[in-house]
């Protein structure tokens, strides 16, 4: 989706990135075998999981697997959960897809 959204999109600087909780490190060579997206590693100075509130409303819909979107004030402006609506989906994807460009523009 990265590489799309910066084909389609090249006037907006949309990022995709993964925000490994704190006292998930382990886990970290697992999200970097799974594909190319860029991952920070939470800690208790940036406290980005609690900071943005990061606890899905859906217990049952793993917040683990939400995607925050961020407007250009690095404000949460969305959140898509792919427990709930799986990429696998083409109507799931380009919904997401669709939510960054939204983010994006002006």
């Amino acid at each position: 989706m990265q590489n799309e959204l910066e084909a389609e999109y090249p006037q907006y600087d949309i990022q995709i990135l993964a925000v490994n909780q704190i006292g998930y490190g382990s886990y970290t060579s697992l999200v970097a075998s799974l594909g190319d997206i860029p991952m920070i590693q939470d800690n208790t100075t940036d406290n980005i999981w609690n900071t943005w509130h990061a606890l899905t409303p859906n217990p049952s819909a793993q917040p683990y697997r939400d995607v925050h979107i961020l407007n250009a004030d690095n404000e949460i402006v969305d959140t898509y959960n792919l427990t709930t609506y799986n990429l696998g989906s083409a109507q799931n994807y380009a919904t997401l897809k669709q939510m960054f460009v939204d983010a994006a523009t002006p």
